[in-house]
Formats: structure tokens, C-alpha cells, sequence
């Protein structure tokens, strides 16, 4: 559909019985108009939300009250400050007893629960505010990467629960069909389906693709393997910021990045790639963004070189909608700026990376605050951005002599294994360790013994170590898909 026809349809013929979608694009617009601000303006912007929730809770929310002073002694001037002090909130007190974290006068609520992929899927509960804070957060964060109200988007998604609504409810398809959004099922995808992916793309041509990381690099390698790409990234950067604009102007997962890391990465999309002798995708793309699960280097790299657009890295959860995501300039992930507050749980949240707690201010019916999503990032010293996301403490491994190692580490190592498409690393015990591969073995061994040596040299000569290739690595039940995965308590 022409996004401006797509535009007029969805604001008049959407949601009009609560006026849903009227409510999302002015949260839209605010979120447009705080992300303006400076950051001491953002700042006092958050502390009147804050102060709000931390009243609200400390009046109705059991788990909270014995925590916080009396609702009139919390103030705007100490808000932060008394944030923290509070205890941290995790899934597991949440999963013991879900009852304590929910407001007594709870109105209007809808139950809501995460993908699972860390394990028992967690069970909450959000009100109509929270529905809106993170649809809009969404159309937020796209507008980062370009994307304009009405513009076509095509989600290769791994969500069980939003493919089959969108297949199977002839009402929500025809929402998605005015919303100019199509799903593309990340669950499956072989070649036969990739290839049913791609002619559904040339003929919906979307202007935007939002897609598991994983996803995303595993049907850009397809493309390639059939002789598309466009060799090398256009400058589509440098105006995304004249795209923001307004609704009417006719018209945004998991990152890496880090000094300590990969400091190359947040400026891996402003650097000229190969020209190759390639085919365009044939999708008028303006960009392409990447969410859900760890947006590797190399992930990056080959998206942009088959589509020849600049991959954004968006970070989000289901609790949330997104909470931060790339702008194009190179300086990290923006945070969402009016719906959350991020801490970094480390001695020194610039340069070491340590857990990533948020207090959401859209929920009132279940406040998550200083929650620990799991997550390892490092912040900017104004906390306005994330300058990398080091993936989940899960994915970290620890050897018997203490030592943590991060999931990038086998990232690096397997670079230079050209012969590699995927891989996995895979902690079953302090000592024991599998190596999957989706790869022919090489003429030569001494790449794979190069390898094992250095895994050895970093996890311990007495670790057991198994190395396979297969012609598959497995997805969660999530759909996404983890390079590495520890299965011990952190």
C-alpha cells in the first residue's frame, strides 16, 4: 500500500473504540519532542515520572512499601537518589510471588509474558498506559533508523504468539495489511522458505526490515548464496536525522560494542564495504534493523553488504517495548527517553560492563523497578546512551578457576575459521564444553588445531572439549538464536 494512504487509513480506521492508536501516536510525539532535550532536561523529566511511580508504589504495591518512605516525603529533588537505594528486582522474587509487585487498585489489565528464552517464560501484568508506551516506543526507534509513519515493514520475527495472530486472525491481518507490516516467520527458515521470504519481499517491498539479528544474517547469506547484493552501503545516515520530523510530515536488541569489547563495532556502518560483482535485493530499503538477540560484527558486515543499507541495533524486551536503539551516529544505543531510567550495576559503568537494571515508569499496574534484565552493558557518564551491550550474564562463562569469559571471546576466535558459517560454544559443566559447527571440515587441521589451543589456553588445560560439526544449530524455543550459552548458575 502507499505508506501516505497507509498513514490517513491506520490513524482513522484503527482502535477507534478506545482511540488505541490515536493515544500511541501522541506518546509517539513526545517521545519525538523529550528526545530533543538536553540531557539536564531529560533528567527532570524522568524525576516527575519517577516521583510519580515511587508515590504510586509505595501507596499500593505490597513489595515496595516496606522499601519507600510515605507517599509525601518523596520528592522530585531526591527521587534518583532514593532509587538507588532500593533492593534489586529479578524474575525469580517476581516468579515466587508475582501478587507482591502488583498494585492493589490495578485497573484494566492485561496479561503479558516474555519469550522464555532465559528459561521459564515470566508472567506479567500491564495496563492500557504500558500497551501504548511501548507500541510507540517501537514507531520510536524506528524513526531513528528512518522509517516514516506509513512506511512498509516487513518483521522477520520469531514470536510464536505475534506469526500465528498474524496468520490466523483474518481481523489482525487486516490491521497489518492497512499498517503496511507483514511477518515473515523466523522460526522457519530453510532454503525453500527463505526463497518464498524473498519473492513476498519483492513484491511487498518493504522500506524497512526489522529482524532477529540472527535472523537477519542468516537470510542476507541466502540472498548471497544466489548471487544478490549490493556490493556496498549507501550514505543513508547522514539524513536520518531530517527523517524524524513529525506524524505529519507524511511522513525505530542485542548489541555489542564496547570499549572492552569490539570498540570498532559502533562504527562499523559508517565504513565503505567490498564492491562486489552483485544483483540489488530489489527492496527499496532504507534501512534495517536488528533486535532481540546479539547483532555480531560479522552479522553486521553481511546484512550491509547484501542489502547495502546500514544495519541499526535496537534493544528491547517484551516487559518494555524498546528501551534504547542506534541513531546513526555512532555513539552508542540512545536510551528511550521519557519511559525508563538505566543503571549499570558496576564500580565504573562507562568502561565495565556490569548487570542493566531499568525502572520502567509506564507500568503502574506492576512497577518493574531496578529490574536486572540479565543483561551486561556499559552507560555514557550523562546515562542518555548505551554504549554497548556484552550480552546476557548467561552467556558469560566461568571456568573452576573463576575466570569469566565472555561469549565475544569465541566470536573473535572463530573469525579467521572462514570455513565456518555458524557456530555455538555450549558450557555444560566448570569443565566440560561442546564446539558445534555449521561448516565442511577444512582440508586442514590446522585451523581446528589452532582453535582448541586457543580455547585451552583460556579455559584450562584439563577442560574436556568437544568439537562437532553439524548441519544445524538449534534456535531457542524463542526463535532466536545464542552463539553462546553457559547452562551453570552464574
Amino acid at each position: 500500500m502507499n505508506p501516505f494512504l497507509s498513514s490517513i487509513l491506520s490513524r482513522n480506521l484503527i482502535d477507534r473504540s478506545q482511540r488505541h492508536r490515536r493515544n500511541v501516536l501522541a506518546k509517539y510525539r513526545e517521545l519525538l519532542d523529550v528526545s530533543g532535550r538536553t540531557p539536564d532536561q531529560i533528567r527532570t523529566h524522568q524525576n516527575r515520572k519517577l516521583t510519580g511511580l515511587l508515590r504510586h508504589a509505595a501507596l499500593q504495591v505490597p513489595r515496595w512499601q516496606s522499601q519507600l518512605p510515605a507517599p509525601d516525603e518523596i520528592t522530585e529533588d531526591h527521587a534518583q537518589e532514593l532509587l538507588r537505594r532500593l533492593a534489586i528486582m529479578d524474575r525469580a522474587a517476581i516468579q515466587a510471588d508475582p501478587q507482591s509487585f502488583v498494585a492493589r487498585d490495578a485497573q484494566h489489565t492485561v496479561e503479558d509474558a516474555t519469550g522464555g528464552s532465559t528459561g521459564t517464560p515470566l508472567v506479567f501484568l500491564v495496563d492500557r498506559e504500558t500497551q501504548v508506551a511501548r507500541e510507540a516506543s517501537l514507531y520510536w526507534a524506528d524513526s531513528l533508523a528512518g522509517w516514516r509513519y506509513g512506511d512498509r515493514i516487513a518483521m522477520l520475527w520469531g514470536s510464536d504468539k505475534d506469526n500465528r495472530s498474524a496468520a490466523a486472525d483474518a481481523k489482525l491481518a487486516f490491521r497489518w495489511w492497512i499498517d503496511n507490516r507483514r511477518w515473515f516467520n523466523a522460526f522457519n527458515m530453510g532454503e525453500e522458505q527463505m526463497a518464498a521470504f524473498h519473492r513476498a519481499m519483492n513484491r511487498f517491498r518493504p522500506h524497512i526490515i526489522v529482524a532477529y539479528a540472527g535472523s537477519l544474517e542468516v537470510y542476507a547469506r541466502f540472498l548471497e548464496s544466489l548471487g544478490h547484493g549490493q556490493g556496498t552501503m549507501d550514505n543513508g545516515r547522514e539524513t536520518m536525522g531530517d527523517r524524524q520530523g513529525t506524524i505529519d510530515d507524511g511522513r525505530k536488541t542485542m548489541g555489542q560494542g564496547q570499549k572492552g569489547f569490539d570498540e570498532q563495532n559502533l562504527s562499523l556502518a559508517h565504513r565503505p564495504l567490498p564492491i562486489a560483482n552483485c544483483k540489488s535485493v530489489g527492496y527499496p530499503l532504507r534501512a534495517l534493523v536488528a533486535s532481540a538477540e546479539m547483532l555480531t560484527p560479522r552479522a553486521r558486515e553481511t546484512a550491509e553488504r547484501v542489502f547495502g543499507k546500514p544495519v541499526f541495533n535496537r534493544y528491547g524486551s517484551r516487559e518494555f517495548g524498546a528501551l534504547a536503539a542506534e541513531d546513526g551516529g555512532g555513539q552508542g544505543l540512545r536510551i528511550n527517553p521519557s519511559d525508563c531510567i538505566l543503571e549499570v550495576d558496576s564500580t565504573d559503568p562507562v568502561n565495565l560492563p556490569g548487570p542493566l537494571l531499568v525502572t520502567y515508569l509506564a507500568n503502574h499496574t506492576m512497577p518493574f523497578i531496578r529490574y536486572n534484565t540479565g543483561d551486561l552493558a556499559c552507560m555514557s557518564a550523562d546515562g542518555t546512551r548505551i554504549l554497548s551491550l556484552a550480552g546476557r550474564e548467561s552467556d558469560t562463562i566461568r571456568t573452576a578457576s573463576g575466570k569469566m569469559i565472555h561469549g565475544e571471546f569465541f566470536t573473535h576466535l572463530l573469525y579467521r575459521a572462514n570455513y565456518v558459517r555458524e557456530f555455538q560454544f555450549v558450557q555444560e559443566t566448570l569443565n566440560q564444553y561442546r564446539l558445534l559447527l555449521v561448516a565442511q571440515q577444512p582440508e586442514s587441521k590446522a585451523i581446528e588445531d589452532s582453535i582448541r589451543a586457543d580455547i585451552y589456553e583460556e579455559l584450562g588445560a584439563d577442560i574436556s572439549l568437544e568439537l562437532a560439526y553439524v548441519e544445524e544449530i538449534p534456535v531457542l524455543s524463542s526463535g532466536k538464536r545464542k552463539f553462546t550459552i553457559s547452562k551453570i548458575a552464574s
